[in-house]
């Protein structure tokens, strides 16, 4: 298996969490504010794409959003087809990028711009292939292929007219034994640890028994995040995300201004934000980095800081910290709408809690 091993410069190059969940689980609707992680950015440029939200992305890794910025500013500078070959969704040569670069940089500041100028490798391959995630699985990607059967039967997957056709197809001529033992070697917790997800419990369990899901719940022609971790790239034009089809390019130009990026946590933007600034917060999977203490302080924050009829998502991949029991009349979660959500869900590794917030103001700590 001789994969060429790249730097990785962040740890996600591609954004996990679907924007077409957060959109349901949070009811998003024009003129709310919502809270976000930045992570690769296509989350919150997927959001923007559907109408005008306030939106606060967040990270605490510059990198990350320097990722973020880039494809904002990708969308401003070039045509649709160019954006994707350029940040690595669709093939081109590094040549051409480093053309469309001088036009992508018009859109950053002196900053951002310095900074791209220091790491042209990822003009390689496109920015979207030099995250630690991405890099890891990519060591993979030729076996994987060869125990599904190459790309011939792959991509027999792709041509499925519908869910039930892709179910179908996947138990007929997919399912191997073979590859729940490369999913024990690729999730072995000396290999993946600090690769994207923390380290705990049978994760390779976890994500074999939700492989099939990936594969058959949604329709792979439509799903960037499959296309892209099997075959390196996207296929289909229509599978690129939000912010990359016309109508959101069109939305985002003209409300590029609705989004700001914070080099900052999710509990620290809260705790200096007056009270009232959100009432929608995409939480991604902060439980699996957070301690229970720390998760049950971010919790105190929201609840305490979120305007009337505020919503949460929450994803996680190991079991969820208890919300804390002063909370309990504060924050109420739907199992049952996640597990529903997680069944649509793109990328359906996550198990989602949807969060309904009630304002109780007595119950609060102070911060």
């Amino acid at each position: 298996m001789a994969v060429a091993y790249n730097r990785s410069l962040y740890d996600f190059g591609l954004s996990q969490d679907d924007a077409e969940t957060e959109l349901r689980a949070l009811n998003l609707k024009p003129h709310d504010r919502l809270l976000c992680i930045a992570s690769a950015g296509e989350l919150p440029l997927s959001i923007l794409a559907k109408g005008p939200l306030l939106i606060d992305a967040v990270d605490i890794s510059m990198t990350q959003l320097q990722l973020s910025k880039l494809k904002l500013a990708t969308v401003l500078a070039l045509d649709i087809e160019d954006a994707a070959r350029f940040l690595g969704y669709i093939p081109c040569d590094k040549e051409q990028r480093l053309r469309q670069f001088g036009m992508v940089r018009e859109y950053l500041e002196e900053s951002e711009e310095n900074f791209w100028e220091d790491h042209l490798f990822v003009f390689n391959k496109g920015p979207a292939h030099y995250g630690r995630y991405e890099q890891y699985f990519a060591r993979f990607r030729r076996i994987a292929l060869f125990l599904l059967g190459g790309h011939e039967k792959l991509y027999g997957l792709f041509e499925c007219e519908c869910i039930e056709d892709q179910e179908d197809y996947f138990d007929k001529f997919l399912e191997s034994g073979l590859l729940e033992r490369l999913f024990k070697i690729i999730f072995h917790p000396r290999l993946f640890k600090q690769k994207g997800i923390s380290g705990q419990g049978d994760i390779a369990r976890v994500f074999f028994n939700q492989f099939r899901n990936f594969c058959t719940q949604t329709l792979t022609r439509e799903n960037y995040l499959l296309q892209f971790l099997f075959l390196g790239n996207v296929i289909y034009y229509e599978a690129l995300p939000d912010f990359l089809q016309e109508s959101g390019v069109t939305i985002i130009r003209l409300r590029h201004n609705n989004i700001h990026y914070h080099n900052l946590s999710y509990s620290d933007i809260i705790r200096n934000s007056p009270e009232g600034t959100y009432n929608k917060f995409a939480l991604s999977n902060v439980c699996d980095w957070l301690q229970e203490e720390e998760f049950a302080d971010l919790l105190q924050l929201i609840a305490k800081k979120a305007d009337s009829n505020s919503k949460a998502l929450l994803r996680y991949i190991y079991n969820i910290h208890p919300i804390p029991e002063e909370l309990d009349e504060t924050i109420i979660t739907n199992p049952s709408k996640g597990e529903e959500l997680r069944r649509k869900d793109r990328f359906p590794f996550y198990n989602l809690m949807p969060m309904d917030i009630k304002i109780r103001k007595e119950v609060f700590h102070e911060y």
